[in-house]
């Protein structure tokens, strides 16, 4: 029956083909650090740290599965197809054996039909189906020698020898080889084994002495290992300090805050690195204590939070349980909550009937757990003690009557329990166990989308949230200020909601009314777009305190990204370039004055918090400085409530450009290409391309490289952009990072073919990025030009109004991405942007020529707009020949305009004449029209008016 279960397996295994390594990737989900822990054994490297060889032998893995899956690596082939399915087999065979302790057990405590029931529920839903996604050695092997350490203690109350004692002593010893954390129940087991005994008269003492003895021997050789190794005691496993701190700190939310963890952050890596395993793991420890210390109460709402999490099966946290919701990701955790309450119920009626060992099941599963929702933020699908909770939820079944007829089965009395029967049990887990591992692997796997999504913005952007919200499947809710009431995008939203009058610090800036809104809606998770708070680390935590989803970075990675001061330190760190100057804010004029005399004049001074040039400005010679420092503090103070400005090189005529990154939550980051940003007026973009004209495959590959090093030192996730200076040479700079989505974006998806709005909310949801650096690839090449409401003959004054008329260009090569429509009214409360226009085509030639067409064909009556800066642009010598610098607009605007001859003159002048007569007749009753030759010609014919109509049509 085994050998016909084992055939039945491998075929459902080989038909779903998901037990396959890929090269270099953890399968089986052993982490980051078993599995490279047993790739450097099976390489002959040692019991190395999982950060590579460099960083020295370590302590954070206790060492029998990493020796285990070391060995078959080493047979079989390091990631190989054949270490699958070997390590797949001894896995499933680990599920089945536990079969006999089950039985044994409940047995024991609750009688034969118990232990049938649970023994046939343990094959048929055996636990395997999530635990073939996520950490297989907690919870196969684990769960085994669990039971198996219940079992024993349950018998020696009964035996009166010595090998019940041995044995009891070698299974905690090759427990705590295992998984220390089983340790927190050894207390508890030998002192209610004692008790039991003593009740009984039996002697304990030379027994203790003898499992004591043996529990050390296990454990003796690895402690030595450690004690040579690191020259101080060191216990089994010693990563206490790291997973203390990862569940505790000032962003925990009762979870695994995977981003401080060395392999996913370079300054940690550094950190770690720099001082040492043992050092580093102490320091964490201090870190994670002191925080506690300074808030007790947080870490008491910490430590509820989690303890919910455990019982309710909640893998991490997603802003709600969604227990009851439908779906295999939600059905899941449904059937974690129903086992917890059950299991619950069972050990408070096993107590009441003072059924032997109730106490014992209630110690186990009191103490396991509590190191976990106390300390570490790990999830219940890490935890063995499903064995336990299964026989006393069955318990519960079986002594409230809640069995009906149909349910029950002829139950043998446990001498008549044949090796057949058995057999059939374990054959029927060892197939369920690959089945359900197989087929369940992407269902369980699912991550559910968000459901309502609510969209912190207005104007352009947030009717591209909307939109992709709706390609999507997912429920949009617009907010809007009383100007706003009518925009487009509250219009395009699914619901919409009124946050306050017009100021933006009483609407689109008011936190609490934001997520008033987004509770009242149920919106599972909150878009910001850009500007307004989508840089506002303060919003992102609001966001994780009530439980609702920020589609960005985290709060941590925001706050090291919003202060420039602070970025640049990390990246010195990082060994990412710097433009030179100073990492720390300006304390005085004097520290201003040797820092500038240092690197030399010209120099940039620029606000720590800032951004779209406040707080800058460029000091050419000595005695600027102090009235610029002055001004630039005072400026940034207004600006963003921090005066702190630092001081660095002005670079001459450089290029800025910057790189798109996107970043997982599961530690997967790429860079999607760069765009050219030189076009600025007064330090603001006005005109973005992708790709850029001076860029090469070999630049772009290295300044990509330093991009995604950037963002993983910050720990970033979701969709961000890495800014540099690019100075003459082609040498480039860090200059800053955007932790939010960009105005320009679109000019990377229309040539990576990537939607970024949707894939920043598909991260957000948990997803992995559905790509890998090799598979992005740039086609052609994009423009873009931001359409503002200002005035280029008046210095670019706003000029709010109403729209009395919008043509919108199209055809091939031609996206615009708007917020307004005919007849809407612009508002002078805000940022006057209207629209982007995108051209894109083949080649920048192409693309320059549908973007210049697309600008002649686009035209908005009843106010201004800046539509006439990009045809004098995009008809510009040097843009054409990609000779572009941060200075090309200020010396463009400063040369006379460049009149087109004559004859363009006049048939521009014909077409204006003929859309205006067409589209107001009223106009050209009775008035004069000057043509091209300067003759008034009368328009008296609404025959003549009629026929021009039809011309034009």
């Amino acid at each position: 029956m085994m050998l016909v279960s084992l055939v039945l397996q491998i075929a459902a295994i080989g038909l779903l083909h998901t037990y396959r390594f890929r090269p270099g990737e953890d399968h089986f989900a052993f982490g980051w650090e078993m599995g490279r822990v047993a790739r450097s054994i099976a390489l002959g490297q040692g019991f190395s740290n999982p950060y590579g060889d460099s960083t020295g032998p370590t302590a954070w893995e206790p060492p029998l599965y990493p020796y285990l899956i070391g060995g078959v690596f080493k047979i079989a082939g390091v990631y190989s197809d054949a270490s699958a399915w070997v390590l797949l087999i001894i896995n499933s065979s680990f599920t089945v054996l536990t079969c006999i302790p089950i039985f044994l057990i409940a047995n024991k405590v609750f009688g034969a039909r118990v232990a049938a029931w649970s023994v046939w529920i343990w094959a048929l839903l055996p636990y395997t189906m999530y635990w073939s996604i996520h950490w297989v050695w907690d919870t196969t092997l684990t769960p085994l020698l669990l039971s198996l350490i219940v079992l024993v203690s349950l018998e020696l109350e009964d035996w009166h020898g010595w090998k019940g004692w041995a044995i009891f002593g070698a299974l905690w010893g090759v427990a705590a080889l295992s998984n220390p954390s089983m340790l927190s129940f050894l207390p508890f087991s030998g002192l209610w084994v004692w008790y039991r005994r003593h009740k009984r008269g039996l002697p304990s003492t030379a027994g203790v002495v003898l499992a004591s003895a043996i529990f050390f021997a296990c454990l003796t050789p690895w402690l030595v290992r450690n004690y040579r190794t690191f020259g101080q005691f060191v216990f089994i496993r010693d990563d206490f300090g790291l997973q203390f701190r990862l569940g505790n700190g000032p962003y925990a939310d009762g979870i695994l805050m995977a981003y401080l963890q060395p392999n996913m952050n370079n300054l940690e890596f550094e950190k770690f690195r720099s001082m040492g395993e043992r050092a580093y793991t102490e320091d964490c420890k201090r870190q994670a204590f002191a925080w506690i210390r300074n808030h007790p109460q947080r870490f008491v709402a910490i430590s509820s939070k989690r303890f919910v999490y455990y019982w309710a099966g909640v893998p991490r946290a997603t802003g709600s349980l969604r227990i009851f919701e439908f779906g295999p990701f939600d059905f899941r955790n449904s059937l974690f909550l129903a086992s917890s309450v059950l299991a619950i119920l069972g050990l408070v009626l096993a107590v009441r009937r003072k059924k032997p060992g109730a106490w014992l099941f209630l110690w186990l599963v009191l103490s396991y757990p509590t190191v976990y929702y106390l300390v570490f933020p790990h999830a219940r699908y890490r935890h063995p003690i499903e064995p336990e909770l299964l026989i006393v939820a069955v318990f519960l079944f079986s002594e409230t009557g809640l069995n009906a007829t149909s349910l029950e089965v002829r139950t043998p009395r446990v001498e008549r329990f044949s090796r057949t029967r058995f057999s059939t049990i374990a054959a029927t887990a060892f197939l369920a166990n690959f089945c359900m591992a197989g087929a369940g692997r992407e269902c369980c796997g699912h991550i559910p989308m968000f459901k309502k999504i609510l969209v912190a913005n207005r104007g352009e952007i947030a009717v591209r949230v909307i939109r992709a919200c709706r390609e999507l499947g997912i429920a949009s809710v617009a907010v809007y200020s009383d100007v706003d009431r009518a925009s487009l995008h509250v219009r395009k939203a699914d619901e919409a909601y009124h946050l306050g009058a017009a100021p933006a610090a009483q609407s689109y800036l008011n936190i609490d009314k934001i997520l008033e809104v987004a509770k009242r809606t149920g919106a599972d998770a909150i878009h910001p777009g850009y500007g307004f708070l989508s840089e506002n680390a303060e919003f992102a935590q609001a966001c994780a305190d009530v439980g609702v989803k920020f589609v960005g970075p985290t709060p941590t990675a925001m706050e090291m990204m919003g202060s420039k001061t602070r970025a640049r330190q990390a990246m010195e760190k990082a060994g990412v370039p710097l433009v030179p100057g100073a990492s720390r804010g300006l304390e005085s004029f004097a520290e201003a004055e040797r820092i500038a005399a240092k690197i030399g004049f010209p120099v940039m001074l620029k606000a720590a918090a800032g951004g779209g040039g406040k707080g800058m400005r460029l000091v050419h010679a000595p005695g600027e400085l102090k009235l610029a420092l002055e001004a630039a503090q005072s400026e940034a103070q207004r600006s963003f409530r921090d005066s702190e400005v630092y001081i660095e090189k002005a670079m001459v005529n450089p290029r800025h450009i910057e790189m798109q990154v996107l970043a997982d939550e599961h530690g997967n980051t790429i860079y999607l290409g760069e765009r050219e940003c030189s076009i600025q007026r007064r330090h603001q973009k006005v005109l973005e391309e992708s790709p850029s004209p001076i860029v090469d495959e070999e630049m772009r590959r290295h300044m990509g490289e330093v991009a995604v090093r950037v963002a993983k030192a910050a720990g970033y996730t979701n969709a961000g952009t890495v800014e540099f200076l690019v100075d003459q040479k082609n040498n480039f700079y860090f200059l800053e990072m955007n932790t939010r989505l960009q105005v320009e974006h679109p000019v990377t998806e229309v040539i990576t073919g990537l939607d970024l709005v949707q894939s920043q909310i598909r991260i957000a949801a948990g997803e992995k990025l559905p790509l890998m650096q090799e598979d992005v690839s740039l086609r052609g090449h994009a423009i873009e030009c931001r359409i503002y409401a200002e005035d280029p003959d008046n210095n670019y004054f706003p000029s709010p109004g109403k729209v009395t008329l919008l043509l919108e260009p199209s055809g091939p090569g031609i996206r615009c991405d708007s917020g307004i429509y005919e007849g809407w009214t612009v508002p002078i409360d805000y940022d006057p942007l209207l629209a982007k226009l995108i051209g894109y085509a083949t080649d920048r030639q192409q693309a320059i020529a549908r973007l210049m067409r697309g600008l002649d064909e686009y035209f908005i009556g009843g106010i201004k707009t800046n539509i006439s800066l990009f045809r004098r642009i995009l008809g510009d010598s040097d843009f054409q020949a990609g000779k572009l610098d941060t200075g090309y607009l200020e010396r463009s605007l400063a040369r006379p305009v460049e009149h087109p001859q004559a004859g363009g003159r006049a048939e521009v002048a014909a077409i204006a004449a003929g859309l205006f007569a067409v589209l107001d007749p009223s106009l050209s009753q009775n008035s004069s029209i000057a043509d091209g030759g300067g003759r008034i010609a009368e328009i008296q014919s609404n025959w003549k008016r009629v026929g021009r109509a039809e011309g034009l049509s």
